[in-house]
């Protein structure tokens, strides 16, 4: 008998439920329509229906690692670079400018805009890559595995101001684009620091010492008995004082300088500093032991005394003003008493008829002679400063022999026997303006208040008097000097030189070094955490459109819904991103679907089969 064959189990396939185009509609709680898709499903059509993805993901070219890398050792190289250009240009004392002025205005716009050129590359490269950083940021999110909040669809970090963004994402707990936007900030200051980085000062600048000729050596002049130099002296002294002429050259406060060439031909901006010789004369004036001026008969009289020398003046009454200046005679001391007029002590007399005020001033100038250096001005040639190294050590008739003999001349009388009636004129005016130069000094304040105060009237004959023996040493006491000697000057020129800002240089370095190394531990970090990205395109309204198509999301927004209702309908779900880029929805803790099962089609509801 035959057996019976043995019957074949087959079992059908269950057949593949792919979700409608169209799910069923409802309506949300704001009335608009929303479609219901299964949750935890990337809803994405078959391959034969939709095309396949790019075979490469998309980068920006600005966060390519090699042009990262790149931007942030240039941060680093022109921080370092800044501080060594610092240190050369401080060393150099600074850097010498084309002699033409055209060329000048040239490298002054060079010197403001390439820094500014430079750092505005700098900083666009930085703010485009930080620009794609904060476009990034919601796709990152969605790309961690535990997914993000529903809202961060509505996160955009690239239209909120810079100042007050780091505070949101610090808040958002988004560490790196809050860093990112806070280097954004610091490269800011970069532009206006840039403009004010390079700076043209007026510079001393030192150059080799040269040789340059002397024209005078010390000795007295052929010209000193005809009281020429006296004269002018006393001259440029009264003048002085009523038009404040300042000092000629080679005169300083109390010391006549031996004359040498000033290169002014190559060199007229600066000073020069240079060893010669100079004559100091000082005035030694003091006030008088005793003054007395009181009426006498129909006119006053003034009378005192100094160190045993008696003045004795009458002054007219009719006269509101009386001043001079004579030797003293008749002195107790017969060492004084017997000196010739020319070398004898002084004294300068005021007084006033109005006020009934007088005062007697006394002098005993000095006279020697140094080895100084000197630094004088250039353009005018006037002494700045006079620094003494020494005695004069060479023998001259100034300090021996005829006609000085050894004795200071003050200046005041002169040696005239059988003088021509020029230098008489010379000797009598020259006393005269000496006394109007004082005068006129003290009558440019209160007349009544400088005469009674004996200090004023002391301090005011010895600069005027000092004024004249210096001016009178400068004119008799140098000769000719026709032996071809030069003097060495250390010249010290007034330059216009290119400085770098030390403010700008320090902050622009430190802003550099800081942004250059944060730069680069933050796109590294950001580099490892976008690794994984998928993203194929560059985020616009055709990406949002294309990751959210066939997604669960749908049913969540619409084009009618405002940012309160976006907010309020996303926020309760997570969402990521799956393999594909697509957007879909996570299930919460328990397993179910975030998303109302009322929402979703019957087809396609757990445990559902057809």
């Amino acid at each position: 008998m035959a057996q019976a064959p043995t019957p074949q189990i087959v079992s059908f396939p269950e057949p593949l439920l792919s979700p409608p185009l169209l799910s069923p509609r409802t309506e949300s709680k704001y009335g608009t329509p929303q479609y219901g898709t299964p949750t935890g499903q990337s809803f994405v059509p078959p391959p034969s229906a939709s095309s396949q993805p790019p075979a490469d993901k998309w980068r920006p070219l600005i966060l390519t690692p090699w042009i990262l890398v790149t931007l942030c050792v240039t941060m680093l190289v022109a921080a370092i670079g800044l501080e060594v250009a610092y240190f050369v240009t401080n060393k150099r004392n600074g850097w010498g400018l084309p002699p033409d002025p055209t060329h000048r205005n040239y490298i002054h716009y060079a010197d403001t805009w390439i820094p500014v050129t430079a750092v505005m590359g700098l900083v666009s490269a930085f703010t485009a890559a930080d620009y794609f950083l904060m476009k990034m940021v919601p796709f990152m999110e969605l790309n961690t595995n535990k997914g993000a909040k529903g809202d961060t669809l509505l996160l955009d970090y690239t239209g909120e101001p810079k100042y007050l963004l780091w505070i949101i994402q610090i808040n958002n707990r988004h560490w790196l684009p809050a860093i990112s936007t806070i280097i954004c900030l610091l490269l800011l200051g970069l532009q206006p620091l840039a403009s004010s980085l390079v700076q043209i000062r007026e510079t001393e600048f030192v150059r080799n010492p040269i040789g340059v000729p002397k024209f005078g050596t010390v000795g007295v002049n052929d010209k000193f008995a005809t009281l020429e130099g006296f004269a002018s002296a006393a001259g440029f002294a009264e003048a002085d004082s009523r038009y404040d002429l300042g000092r000629p050259p080679f005169v300083w406060r109390t010391w006549a300088v031996d004359e040498f060439e000033r290169p002014t031909a190559f060199i007229s901006n600066g000073t020069m500093k240079a060893n010669t010789n100079a004559i100091q004369t000082l005035p030694n004036c003091v006030k008088a032991d005793t003054v007395n001026f009181a009426r006498a008969g129909t006119g006053y009289q003034l009378t005192g005394s100094w160190a045993g020398c008696p003045v004795n003046l009458n002054v007219d009454s009719s006269t509101d003003l009386e001043f001079g200046v004579d030797v003293v005679g008749n002195c107790t001391t017969a060492s004084v008493n017997s000196l010739p007029a020319p070398v004898k002590p002084v004294v300068f007399w005021f007084a006033s008829t109005t006020y009934s005020a007088a005062s007697l001033v006394f002098c005993t100038p000095e006279l020697t002679i140094h080895d100084v250096k000197v630094t004088v001005n250039l353009a005018t040639g006037e002494l700045i400063n006079v620094e003494p190294l020494g005695d004069y050590a060479q023998p001259t008739n100034v300090t021996s022999g005829p006609p000085l003999n050894g004795q200071v001349w003050n200046g005041v009388r002169h040696d005239v026997t059988g003088a021509s009636a020029d230098t008489l004129l010379r000797d009598q005016i020259s006393r005269l303006q000496l006394a109007q130069s004082v005068m006129l000094l003290l009558q440019k304040g209160d007349l009544n208040t400088n005469l009674q105060n004996t200090d004023t009237v002391v301090n005011t004959v010895s600069t005027r008097y000092a004024l004249y023996l210096a001016l009178s040493a400068r004119s008799n006491y140098f000769v000719a000097d026709r032996s071809g000697d030069k003097v060495l000057a250390e010249i010290t020129e007034i330059q216009q030189r290119l400085w770098l800002s030390t403010l700008s240089t320090h902050l622009m370095a430190a802003i550099l070094l800081v942004a250059g190394i944060l730069g680069g531990i933050l796109h590294y970090l950001h580099y490892q955490q976008r690794r994984n990205l998928t993203l194929y395109a560059p985020p616009s309204i055709a990406v949002a459109a294309a990751i959210t198509k066939d997604s669960p999301v749908h049913n969540l927004v619409d084009s009618h819904m405002n940012e309160r209702m976006l907010r309020e309908n996303l926020q309760p779900h997570r969402l990521r991103a799956d393999g594909n880029g697509r957007i879909i929805m996570i299930p919460d803790g328990n397993g179910h679907n975030s998303i109302p099962e009322e929402n979703v089609p019957l087809a396609n509801r757990r445990g559902s089969r057809v």
